[in-house]
């Protein structure tokens, strides 16, 4: 059995302790009684930063916070009591000056005195203890501090914390809530209801919200909102859950109001409405009645700016009003149509006031549809403006007068007869004005109109000048206000001229319907001379160009100012001291002053019953004149149209298509015998509906359906009738507004026709073929000729040569002009080869740089350039479509002859230029040279045409011609003209790409 060492530890073997001391972590001491370190392990000096001689030379009391000495202390002693020491935290000083907490466990004393400590330094630990601490002093201050009902509970529910309302709401401290549920502390209906919400939010783990009622105490219940949350651990573990509940009793009861006032108004038959001025006048609230007015939802409607619905309202238009509402006490009033979603405007009566809430300003008010009452606003007025206009219109007088002979309104009219104002009229009674009866005679009157209904009689008025009219009075008593009097007053005077005039009117147009023109303006002169009293008259029209040698001046003067003018016997004296007077007056027509009519010699002076009675007068001569002039003009009109329908008849007769004419429905008007003979009916189909030419109704439906149309039927179609080839053409007939009224139909026989197309075509294939044999044949000629003329210059020079010597100088001659007309042909036939050439494309067009080939020109023709000093000016060309070598040849020949044809002694200058002239271009070559006739200018394109001073200069008069028939065949055309140099320009048009 193995033996226990019962020695003392300090003795026991040192490699054992030394190696536990120095592979521990922790702090490890052995310490006397005394307070001195007897040993320590190296972890000592990592944590306080001391060497271990210095730790075990003095005191550890030394090393200890001052406050935690006494402390320290006291536990030593009672470790030397026997107790053990566990978990007692005290302060040691390491070596940066810094205190580090250390937490102990030591056994007893041995029998050596020597005390076995372990120390750990828990400074981290101990200070997230102190965070925490005051973490929750904090968080216990927050939640004291919070006025709603804090608590927490955990996942059975029952409370760990709360705050001190939530203590004071139950009625317990906190203490007494911890470990309880709601079962404890609250009715069982509520504790249920709270257990459900608890359960809900658990499972979901999402915050929930709900409202609930708490009862009190005290037994008087209140509304919480109460929001309840998850509570988790540091690892996201569910822990229980955190309430915070809010008393919204009295929030609730507002807002139970503001909803009852919000349905109110929101059911209202009003249309209510409010917006904010700061966010543009936006609409932010409008109720059922609003929606209804303007046809949106209230979706729509909401944000929407008040411009939308009324596009007059400018911005500048809004901040006036609403400066209007801000200083008002009272609401604003604004009448405006808002459009609605139907696009129509109804107008509407705004009221408008300002309403200050939450620190902004709103417009509210109401909207009031006030279609109705404009209608019937417009109808009052219409009303009105039909009383008015009845009682003006009329030449009668008329009065409104009470049950008391009070006039209460009176027209125009009768303030004319009258010479008073209407204003006066209206402030006068009837015995005012009554010139034949008194004041009681007329209360009697009164009396019997209001018990008659209506009476008729005659009477006298006096003028505000004095003076008495007769008048005929027709009164119509009404209930209306308290009885009301309905007055037609009436000019006897003028009813009796006004008879008299009719039967003039009527012994007038007898004489007019005679077409009697003078007879006419004879009768007018002798009534005007009758009605007036006068013993002279005269009528007379304008456009006679001047007047009688007897009429006076005064006519003149009336077509001058255009009225009446008179001339009594005042102002009319004569030289011999007769009295002479007279009353002009011009005829008005629509195109001015047509006539004028006069009279003179009356007895007394003229007045304005009489220049009233030669206004009539000349209105009907007038009319009547008119009548007369419009009936002649009318019977010259007929006469004009019978003759334009002849002449029509018998152009649609002699027209060498068939021809007719159909009204908007579809009936047959006109035809002319060739119409009938190619759609093979016959004059009796005229006044019927046509449908088509072989009863085909949906061809006419085309034929009114087009402005004009054509088409062509062959023989074999089954809608032509005439089974000839037919060309039919329609036009439609519309009126000045452009509605249609009917169409012309026209139809051609294109038999003789397509007997021509026929021979053209054959026509066209022998020129065909003719052109084919003469290209063919100066191909041959252009080509085969050479062979025979090169031999005949060859043999001719030989000859001279080996003759040379022998003959005389005639046969010399000769043999010089054999040679000279030998090269010539020579010449001649390779020009022809050329030109032969230049008219046969070899390859398809492709784009041409034309600067490109005009620089490839100038660059052949550098040598007689050089020679002849020439000047050239080549501006940009472009680019064009053809054929590269065709227009090489054709810019050779132009410059070459610019260059061979210069003036004697003259530098020649050559300009070459171009134009764009929409899809082609216009090319120029302009030299100073000899120039070109103008006779002779348009033959130099043909073949071998040349100018008499070209003999010389070995032209073929090939060159041009050359010219002209690339550019032809490239689509364009070549002609020459002069220039200010007296040289010759030459140009040409050719395609653009």
């Amino acid at each position: 059995m193995n033996k226990v060492d019962t020695r003392p530890a300090a003795s026991r073997p040192k490699p054992q302790i030394d190696s536990f001391f120095d592979l521990s972590l922790d702090l490890l001491c052995i310490a006397n009684t005394q307070g001195r370190f007897v040993r320590l392990s190296r972890s000592w000096e990592c944590v306080l930063g001391y060497p271990l001689a210095d730790l075990m030379a003095a005191s550890f009391l030394d090393f200890v916070h001052p406050d935690d000495q006494a402390n320290t202390l006291s536990v030593l002693q009672a470790h030397a009591d026997g107790e053990r020491v566990s978990n007692f935290i005290n302060r040691y000083r390491a070596s940066d000056g810094q205190y580090h907490s250390l937490a102990w466990r030591a056994s007893t004393v041995d029998g050596d005195g020597l005390i076995f400590a372990v120390a750990r330094d828990v400074t981290d630990e101990h200070q997230v203890l102190h965070d925490l601490a005051e973490e929750r002093a904090r968080l216990r201050a927050v939640m004291d501090s919070i006025a709603d009902l804090v608590f927490i509970k955990d996942r059975d529910f029952r409370y760990i914390g709360c705050n001190r309302p939530f203590e004071a709401f139950t009625g317990h401290a906190e203490h007494d809530l911890v470990g309880g549920d709601d079962f404890d502390f609250f009715p069982t209906d509520e504790a249920h209801s709270f257990r459900q919400n608890d359960s809900a939010m658990l499972r979901s783990m999402a915050p929930r919200r709900n409202e609930e009622w708490l009862t009190y105490p005290d037994g008087h219940k209140r509304l919480f909102d109460t929001q309840k949350v998850p509570l988790r651990d540091v690892f996201g573990q569910v822990m229980g859950l955190v309430g915070v509940s809010r008393d919204i009793t009295e929030q609730a009861q507002l807002r139970g109001e503001v909803d009852f006032l919000g349905a109110m108004v929101n059911h209202s038959r009003e249309a209510v409405y409010c917006l904010s001025p700061s966010q543009d006048f936006a609409i932010t609230y409008a109720n059922r009645a609003t929606c209804a007015l303007l046809g949106l939802s209230r979706r729509e409607i909401l944000s929407s700016p008040l411009t939308r619905f009324d596009p007059t309202m400018t911005r500048d238009w809004l901040d006036r009003v609403w400066m209007r509402i801000k200083s008002s006490d009272h609401p604003v009033l604004i009448e405006t149509q808002l459009r609605a979603a139907d696009g129509k405007f109804v107008p509407v009566e705004i009221s408008a006031s300002r309403l200050h809430h939450e620190d902004e300003e709103y417009v509210v008010g109401w909207l009031h549809d006030i279609s109705s009452r404009q209608a019937a606003e417009q109808q009052l007025r219409e009303r009105e403006a039909l009383y008015r206009a009845s009682i003006e219109a009329t030449i009668d007088g008329f009065w409104q007068v009470d049950s008391g002979g009070r006039i209460v309104d009176a027209n125009s009219a009768y303030a004319r007869l009258s010479g008073y104002s209407v204003a006066e009229l209206c402030t006068m009674r009837i015995h005012d004005l009554e010139a034949a009866e008194n004041g009681l005679d007329t209360e009697k009157r009164i009396s019997l109109i209001a018990a008659q209904g209506a009476l008729l009689f005659e009477s006298q008025h006096r003028r505000k000048d004095g003076s008495i009219w007769e008048v005929e009075v027709n009164v119509l008593h009404s209930d209306l206000s308290g009885g009301r009097f309905f007055v037609y007053l009436r000019d006897l005077r003028r009813r009796r001229r006004a008879d008299t005039l009719l039967k003039v009117r009527l012994h007038l147009a007898e004489v007019g319907r005679r077409g009697d023109m003078d007879g006419l303006l004879h009768e007018v002169t002798l009534a005007a001379q009758r009605l007036t009293a006068s013993t002279t008259g005269f009528f007379q029209f304008t456009d006679a160009g001047n007047f009688n040698d007897d009429l006076p001046d005064i006519c003149g003067e009336a077509l001058r100012c255009g009225r009446p003018v008179i001339r009594n016997a005042e102002q009319a004296m004569g030289e011999d001291g007769s009295l002479h007077r007279l009353m002009v007056l011009p005829v008005v027509d629509e195109t001015g002053f047509a006539a004028v009519i006069g009279v003179g010699d009356k007895a007394s002076d003229y007045d304005d019953a009489d220049v009233a009675i030669l206004l009539e007068l000349a209105d009907i001569a007038r009319d009547i004149a008119n009548w007369v002039r419009a009936e002649q003009a009318r019977q010259s009109l007929s006469a004009a149209l019978a003759q334009t329908a002849h002449q029509w008849s018998v152009a649609m007769e002699n027209f060498e298509g068939g021809i007719a004419v159909l009204d908007k429905d579809r009936r047959l008007l006109r035809g002319n015998a060739a119409f009938f003979s190619l759609t093979a009916s016959s004059i009796d189909r005229i006044g019927t509906v046509m449908r088509g030419l072989a009863g085909n109704v949906a061809a006419v439906d085309v034929w009114f359906a087009a402005d004009t149309l054509e088409i062509v039927l062959e023989a074999d179609d089954p809608a032509n009738p005439s089974h000839r080839p037919l060309e039919v053409r329609t036009a439609s007939i519309r009126d000045v507004d452009g509605a249609g009224q009917g169409v012309v139909l026209s139809l051609y026989d294109l038999t003789r026709l397509r007997e021509q197309e026929r021979r053209l075509e054959q026509t066209i294939g022998e020129l065909t073929r003719s052109n084919a044999e003469l290209e063919r044949f100066g191909q041959v000629a252009a080509h085969d000729l050479q062979e025979p003329t090169r031999r005949q210059v060859l043999f001719a020079q030989l000859l001279q040569r080996k003759l040379a010597g022998i003959l005389d100088d005639e046969s010399r001659q000769y043999l010089d002009f054999l040679i000279s007309d030998a090269l010539r042909m020579r010449d001649m036939v390779r020009a022809l080869n050329v030109y032969h050439q230049a008219g046969q494309s070899v390859r398809p067009p492709e784009c041409v740089d034309l600067d490109r080939v005009v620089a490839d020109v100038l660059a052949t023709l550098a040598a007689e350039i050089d020679g002849s000093h020439a000047q050239l000016c080549v501006s940009a060309l472009g680019e064009t479509r053809g054929e590269r070598s065709r227009l090489h040849l054709l810019f050779v020949n132009l410059v070459s002859n610019a260059l061979k044809f210069r003036r004697p002694g003259m530098a020649p200058r050559i300009a070459v230029s171009a134009e764009d002239c929409g899809d082609q271009v216009l090319l120029s070559v302009v030299d100073n040279g000899i120039g070109i006739p103008e006779e002779y200018r348009g033959d130099l394109f043909t073949l071998f045409r040349r100018l008499g001073s070209e003999a010389g200069l070995g032209s073929t008069g090939m060159g041009l011609a050359q010219c002209r028939r690339i550019v032809e065949d490239l689509g364009g055309r070549i002609w020459i003209e002069g220039n200010e140099q007296d040289g010759s320009t030459v140009k040409f048009t050719l395609p653009r790409l």
